[in-house]
């Protein structure tokens, strides 16, 4: 099981699909459970666990909405606000980097 760490409190909901944008070329490992959710609050604990729908490679730049519709934080849900979200996020970040949006169910 891999860890995953937010940054911000996220209220995760039981069976909802959310997903991230991660800085780079990643793949995670598909298992019985695939990921352990940390947030501030729950640093040591997991916060959730979580299997994975989906993991896919993009250009930033060529990601369009559809690819952020059921980002964890609502603000990124659309282009500019995903671009936002990876500039505060990464400070040094470019819209020609790949990233890999990782799409994942509450269980």
């Amino acid at each position: 099981m891999e860890a995953l760490r937010f940054k911000v409190e996220v209220n995760f909901e039981e069976g909802k699909t959310y997903s991230v944008c991660l800085r780079g070329a990643r793949r995670y490992p598909k298992d019985e459970f695939d990921l352990s959710l940390y947030t501030p609050e729950f640093w040591e604990k997991p916060k959730a666990i979580a299997n994975i729908v989906s993991q896919k490679q993009y250009r930033f730049r060529d990601v369009d909405a559809k690819y952020c519709i059921d980002n964890y934080d609502e603000t990124a849900r659309h282009y500019y606000g995903l671009l936002t979200a990876m500039n505060n996020v990464y400070k040094d970040f470019d819209d020609r980097e790949i990233i890999t949006i990782l799409q994942f169910v509450i269980v």
